[in-house]
């Protein structure tokens, strides 16, 4: 596997990869990250880009796809941020045989320098030719406090909900 990080630039960050399957497969991968931070209003804004793609392993295998686009706001008040992922595998004539599509939203509050509050939602969608129409969506919030030494302790509740559509 080959990777390429470019010097960062004014915030600006990129990198590429390639890694070649071997002898045996044409599953080759390619990689790419973009990530861009700024200061705004007396924090920070992070925006990033990543991406995956691995091809058939040979001429009748189909090719997978991922994608992840999210931001991040973070300042003295702790963080917020977004995320939106995509995973999807196809055959060799396009049908898609898994579409994953999430989103993920939530935050940090600093109570102190050492207590956080903090707060997620994650949803996920599947679709495709298996598992069409299963959904899982979770809340989960909780306590962080970070002690001396390194050592955090916390007290996460998450509450989920999963729907199989194949299921009666």
């Amino acid at each position: 596997k080959v990777i390429y990080h470019m010097p960062s630039v004014g915030g600006f960050n990129a990198a590429v990869g390639y890694m070649d399957a071997g002898a045996d497969s044409d599953a080759d991968e390619t990689t790419t990250h973009v990530s861009y931070t700024m200061p705004l209003g007396g924090g920070s804004l992070k925006v990033n880009m990543a991406s995956i793609s691995t091809s058939g392993a040979n001429a009748t295998s189909g090719e997978s796809d991922g994608r992840e686009v999210g931001f991040e706001y973070s300042g003295d008040f702790g963080r917020v941020y977004a995320l939106s992922q995509n995973t999807e595998t196809t055959t060799v004539a396009g049908v898609s045989t898994n579409d994953q599509e999430g989103t993920t939203f939530g935050g940090q509050y600093n109570v102190n320098s050492a207590a956080k509050v903090v707060y997620y939602r994650q949803e996920m969608d599947q679709d495709g030719t298996g598992d069409t129409g299963d959904k899982f969506s979770s809340d989960t919030i909780g306590v962080r406090y970070d002690m001396a030494g390194g050592l955090r302790i916390g007290l996460l509740h998450s509450n989920y909900d999963f729907t199989d559509a194949g299921a009666a």
